[in-house]
This record gives structure tokens, sequence and C-alpha cells, in this order.
């Protein structure tokens, strides 16, 4: 049986750099407020203008009996997973690690309300078992037959980078050669409602879930993590990067006035920033830079590269 966990976050102090020696990513898929599922060239890529999520058809990837009894997280999450997988050996995967910042909300709110509605009286336990942060790793751990490493991470705007860290730390360690990670977080009628009440800096909310094929050897052309800054100015993030790496390099950030700010196009939610890797892993595999500046939050900032 797979074992699935929690991990804690991992902290770096201020203006370091921490290098991914031998991690690549093979493939990514995103499910967003955009046009991103199945996209051919990211020219084509859409401003969002509502917080749905313009989803596949969902029966195409999971069977229409599993389908009726998932949310939304479970269903993008699983789709955006099995789609990122399509034309790869599953064998071959060595763990499954996922992040989610506030969990599978939509069932959480199911089960909050039969507690209330059967007055803590006897409930059905589906909603309960799919309300748990960890239900996504392991339904891709059966949905994958994999019985190897399966992990979650809970850890806000951190959780991407925490999951980078985990998946290097296997990889050194030579416990797994091939992973799949990602994220996912879904919004529903009352957590609009919150965040609409909350100072969102005028941003449109977001939600979504954004896959990874991560190996530890340079195959076809691989994309490769190289570094995360931890520095407190960006102006210091990007002048070690043109440093590094050349100016023809493209900046993807959170904030407006840069080269590209995937916030547009995602909208703003905790796990938003694997959105941005998955952008960026677009722009460098369709040959528009040599070499990426992604922002993960305020003061931590991945590189990628062209191998």
């Amino acid at each position: 049986m797979a074992l699935v966990g929690m991990i804690r976050p991992l902290c770096f102090q201020k203006s370091k750099a921490m290098k991914f020696d031998n991690l690549y990513i093979r493939a990514a898929e995103a499910i967003s407020i955009t046009n991103s599922f199945g996209l051919q060239f990211t020219e084509d890529l859409l401003e969002a203008t509502d917080t749905e999520i313009k989803a596949p058809v969902y029966k195409e990837f999971i069977a229409p009996a599993k389908l009726r009894r998932m949310g939304n997280l479970l269903r993008m999450g699983n789709t955006a997973a099995l789609s990122c997988l399509s034309g790869f050996e599953k064998k071959r995967l060595d763990g499954v690690i996922v992040g989610t910042s506030l969990g599978c909300l939509q069932d959480t709110q199911k089960f909050l309300k039969q507690i209330i509605d059967q007055q803590e009286g006897t409930l059905s336990p589906t909603s309960f078992i799919q309300s748990t942060h960890n239900t996504l790793a392991g339904q891709l751990a059966v949905a994958l037959d994999c019985k190897k490493y399966n992990q979650t991470i809970s850890q806000r705007e951190n959780t991407l980078q925490n999951i980078l860290i985990d998946a290097l730390l296997q990889f050194s360690q030579q416990k797994a050669a091939m992973l799949l990670v990602g994220t996912a977080d879904e919004q529903t009628d009352y957590s609009l409602k919150v965040c609409s009440s909350t100072d969102n800096g005028g941003r449109l909310t977001g939600q979504g879930a954004s896959f990874f094929l991560l190996s530890n050897t340079p195959e076809e052309a691989n994309i490769a993590v190289k570094e995360l800054y931890t520095v407190s100015d960006t102006k210091q993030a990007k002048a070690r990067f043109n440093q590094n790496y050349g100016e023809e390099g493209i900046c993807i950030f959170q904030e407006e006035n840069e080269d590209l700010n995937y916030i547009n196009y995602c909208g703003n939610y905790w796990t938003a920033n694997a959105f941005g890797l998955w952008l960026a892993f677009r722009h460098l595999k369709e040959g528009k830079a040599p070499a990426a500046l992604l922002e993960l939050n305020q003061d931590s900032f991945l590189v990628l590269a062209c191998e």
C-alpha cells in the first residue's frame, strides 16, 4: 500500500541559492481558469476573465462511475496528472508527490454540513474520506498502481518549492528516478465570498491543477530545474539571473511590469506558482527563451534552463 504523509517546510536563509543537480521536467499539464489544458502553443493562451475552470472532458480520462463521486479538485487533479503521463510508461514511475493549500474544499463543506444536518449523528463516510488533503495523492497511487513513495505537502505559497526539494532528495538518495508531482486547489461559492471580502489586490481569484513528470536524467532535451534563489529583493534576483544565464532569458512573475505575469492567466491562489512553472516550462520547450526566472513568492525565485 502506498504511504501517504505530510512533510514539514524546508526553510533557507536570505540571499542564498540552492543548486538543483539532475532534476529535469519531462512533461507538464495544467487545468486552470484559462485555456491551458491541451494547449498547443503558448501564444494562444488567453488571459482569464472569470473564476470558472475551463474543464476538459473528464470522462475521457476518468471512468464515469468514479467521476460521479469526485469533487472538482479530484476531477481536475486526476485529469491533469493522467494527461501529463500520456505517452509515458507508468511502470517506470517511482512515486507521487501532490501539493495543496486548502485541500478538497467542496467535500469538506459537504461533510461539515452533514454534521449539522444530522445533528452529529451517523454520517456517510464518503465526504469525510474525500475531504482530507492527501486524497488526491492516494487516488493517483491507486489509478497508476504505484505502490512506491507517496507524499502530500501543504505549505501554502511554499508548497511548490518544497515539492521540488522533496523530489530532489528522492533523486539524490537514489530512491527514485522518475516522479509525478503537482498541485491542485479549488474554489467554492463560500470560499469565493471569503476572498471577495478580503484584500486580494484587485486580482482575479483562481483555481486549478498543474502536474509535472520529473526525471533525474536529461532525456529528449528536457528542461532542467537549476537553482532556487531566496532573496528579499526582486532586482537582486534578476541581476543574478542575468549574470548567470544572460539577458535573453524570460522573467515570469506574479507582478505587473515584468516580461510575463502568470497571475493574469490563472488567477490568484496559494499554489498558482505551479501554473507559473507550467508556463515557464512551455516557453522554454517551445524555444522562446534559453532560460526562465520564475517568482514563486515574494522572496523565492526558481531558475529553469534548456539542456
